[in-house]
C-alpha cells in the first residue's frame, strides 16, 4: 500500500506505527495476535519503506490457506483498534522505548550504521545523531499516531477493510493453495 515519502514529516508517527502493528518483536500486535493467541500463522510482519516519492506499507504473513480468511479479519480487527482508540500513555511510552531499542541495536554493526548514514546524507544532505534521532522519536504524540492523515491512510478503503484490500490479485497469487511439489533434476547418464 502506498505510504509516505522520505521526506514527509508524517513518516516517523506511521513507522512508529508500523512498528507496533507489526514490528520485529515478539509484542507486536499482529504478531500476539495472530500467532501467539491463535496460533494461525508462524510468520506475521509489518513493514514500511519510504522511498523519494512516495512509500511502501506492507503486512506480510504466511498461513495454510485456509486460516488466510482468519489472519485477514484479525489483521482488519488490529488496525481498527489503532484507527479507533489513543494509545495510552503507558502503551506509547513503552512503544518508543522498543522503536529506540531497536534503532540502538541495529546501529551496532558498521554496515548498518554506514547504510544509515548514507541513506540520510542522501536524502536529507546531514546526518542526525543518534540523540537527536531519540528526541524526534520521543516527540512523537498519541494524537500524530491516530490522526487519520498520519497514520493509517494508505490502508483505508472503500469500506475501511484492510481485508477488502488484501483480497486484490496481487495478494491472491501468493496465497498457495496446495504443496509446492519439488521437481527431482533429471539424472544424468554414467559416462
Amino acid at each position: 500500500n502506498r505510504a509516505y515519502s522520505i521526506t514527509e514529516d508524517k513518516r516517523l508517527p506511521f513507522s512508529l506505527l508500523i512498528n507496533i502493528l507489526g514490528g520485529p518483536c515478539a509484542n507486536s500486535r499482529l504478531n500476539v495476535n495472530v500467532r501467539e493467541r491463535n496460533g494461525l500463522s508462524y510468520n506475521i510482519e509489518a513493514s514500511y519503506t519510504p522511498y523519494s516519492d512516495c512509500g511502501m506499507a506492507v503486512i506480510y504473513f504466511s498461513s495454510e490457506h485456509c486460516n488466510a480468511d482468519h489472519c485477514r479479519e484479525i489483521i482488519d480487527s488490529e488496525i481498527r483498534k489503532l484507527q479507533d482508540t489513543r494509545l495510552t500513555t503507558r502503551q506509547l511510552s513503552m512503544a518508543k522505548r522498543q522503536y529506540i531499542a531497536q534503532m540502538t541495536i541495529s546501529t551496532e554493526g558498521n554496515e548498518g550504521y554506514m547504510l544509515g548514514v548514507g541513506k540520510s546524507l542522501l536524502s536529507y544532505g546531514e546526518v542526525d545523531t543518534l540523540e537527536e534521532s531519540y528526541r524526534k522519536i520521543n516527540a512523537v504524540t498519541a494524537s500524530e499516531i491516530l490522526d487519520p492523515t498520519t497514520g493509517m491512510t494508505p490502508w483505508k478503503t472503500a469500506k475501511n477493510s484492510m481485508a477488502n484490500r488484501i483480497q486484490g490479485p496481487v495478494f491472491q497469487t501468493s496465497l498457495q493453495t496446495e504443496p509446492m511439489r519439488v521437481q527431482k533434476p533429471p539424472r544424468s547418464s554414467p559416462r
